[in-house]
């Protein structure tokens, strides 16, 4: 059982590829600064967030800055500069990890909201 189904997911962060060096591997411009380190809690308990437009993906870790990919079972060709939307596991520190939100609705940004309480945990 599982509490949504993907398409019921609202939030997903947009990441760049920026490196392909390592065969069967790819690394993205977003890490735990951007996602936090919430494992997956279903299944296996692997990954840490979904690959929306290559399931066969699994973000198999993070550095600060970064996301490492596994690939190794896509038949995606990924390349430098590739846009991928990632939904992260726990949407909570994700959002608390950044200023603003970008409501987007196909290619359009219709609303931007600041997230009023970054910042204020004392």
């Amino acid at each position: 059982m599982s509490a949504c189904e993907l398409e019921d997911c609202a939030l997903s962060v947009i990441v760049t590829v920026v490196s392909t060096a390592v065969s069967g591997h790819a690394v993205v411009d977003g890490g735990s600064k951007t996602f936090s380190y919430d494992r997956f809690q279903g299944g296996d308990g692997s990954g840490f967030g979904i690959v929306k437009e290559d399931h066969a993906a699994q973000v198999e870790r993070f550095s600060e800055e970064h996301g490492h990919l596994n690939i190794q079972r896509s038949d995606r060709r990924y390349r430098i500069g590739d846009r991928l939307s990632i939904i992260p596991n726990h949407v909570c520190p994700t959002v608390n990890l950044h200023d603003e939100i970008y409501g987007v609705r196909g290619e359009r940004v219709e609303e931007i909201w600041r997230v009023a309480g970054r910042g204020k945990v004392r």
